[in-house]
Order: structure tokens, then C-alpha cells, then sequence
């Protein structure tokens, strides 16, 4: 798998939270760790950014599910179950772009557009014009 069990890494332990903490909380260390980690804001370290935030947001994808939350919290003492897990929730936020659960955490708005004046990718898709 890529990389979400590395050194023994929980979902917890790269959200820096403890297995016991709402949803609330959760919520709060991802925000915290997406904007961080977000790759329009580490033009230096671009691919270890990038890698970083698709942990933290599959990290944030399982763990703010009630229901992937429980099979992975049910799973954390098997390793080899867990593993096959994590793959299924890896293969499934994969079909995303990597960008797209930031953007619906943050109400389908970019936050670092008011920091620095662009949007950190995309744009319109179709444009109108009037014809005579």
C-alpha cells in the first residue's frame, strides 16, 4: 500500500489526534494539516506535499465516515486485515482529485485564493458569449 502503515502509522497518528476525540476535532486537525500540506503552498517540496496531503485527506476521508471509522477502528489490531483495508479507502479516494475533498471541506471554495489572489487550480470550464 502507499505508504499509510508506514512505521506503524495509524489515521489517528497522522491527523495527530487520539482514537478517542469526536468529530469535531478531527475536522480541526485535518483543516489545520490540509492547509499545511497543500501543495500550491509548498512550491519547494511539491511531491513531499503532495504525498502528505492525500495521507492526511484519506486519513480525514476514513475517520470523518462514522461507518469507515468503525471497520477501521475494529481492524487496527489486525495489521494484514487493516492493510487490505486501507487499500480499499485508498483506491476509492484515488478516483477523486486529490484536491476535490479539500475543496468540500472548505464550502466548494478555495481558501487560498484570498491569500494569494488566484485559484490553486482549475478554473471555468465553459464560458458564454452573445452572438449577433
Amino acid at each position: 500500500m502507499v505508504g499509510m502503515c508506514d512505521d506503524d502509522q495509524t489515521l489517528y497518528d497522522i491527523l495527530g489526534v487520539d482514537p478517542c476525540v469526536g468529530q469535531a476535532e478531527i475536522r480541526s486537525a485535518y483543516r489545520q494539516l490540509a492547509v499545511r500540506w497543500h501543495p500550491d503552498k509548498n512550491a519547494d517540496s511539491k511531491k513531499e506535499a503532495e504525498a502528505k496531503f492525500k495521507k492526511v485527506s484519506l486519513a480525514y476521508e476514513v475517520l470523518s465516515d462514522k461507518e469507515k471509522r468503525a471497520e477501521y477502528d475494529q481492524h487496527l489490531s489486525h495489521p494484514d486485515e487493516l492493510r487490505t483495508l486501507l487499500e480499499s479507502f485508498e483506491s476509492s479516494a484515488e478516483r477523486q482529485h486529490p484536491l476535490a475533498m479539500f475543496q468540500l471541506f472548505f464550502a466548494g471554495e478555495d481558501p487560498f485564493v484570498k491569500h494569494f489572489g488566484r485559484q490553486s487550480f482549475g478554473g471555468d470550464l465553459f464560458s458564454s458569449t452573445e452572438m449577433d
